[in-house]
């Protein structure tokens, strides 16, 4: 099991890449806000590990972002958001 001190690093490693990606492409809490729909504040909250965010908060963001995850298995598994994305798009799902 994963200990809380572990939990809350990887959190703050994770708040602090995406502010620094946000910022290096000079885009505003606000702007970020109207294009997810999630307030300025819940964005901070991301960003600064001040509470626990939702992981639809955490997708919302990156999509906005335009930003690619995936997440892998040692096995090779993996869990590619965009793919997931397509999935998810009729038009998409019917190639």
């Amino acid at each position: 099991m994963i200990n809380e001190e572990v939990l809350k690093e990887a959190r703050k490693q994770i708040g602090l890449l995406l502010r620094n990606l946000r910022t290096d492409r000079k885009i505003g809490t606000k702007t970020l806000s109207q294009a997810t729909g999630m307030s300025e504040t819940q964005i901070l909250d991301i960003e600064l590990n001040r509470r626990n965010y939702t992981i639809d908060n955490f997708l919302k963001y990156i999509q906005a972002l335009d930003m690619y995850f995936f997440l892998s298995e040692k096995e090779g598994h993996h869990l590619d958001f965009d793919h997931m994305l397509k999935k998810s798009d009729p038009d998409e799902a019917a190639l």
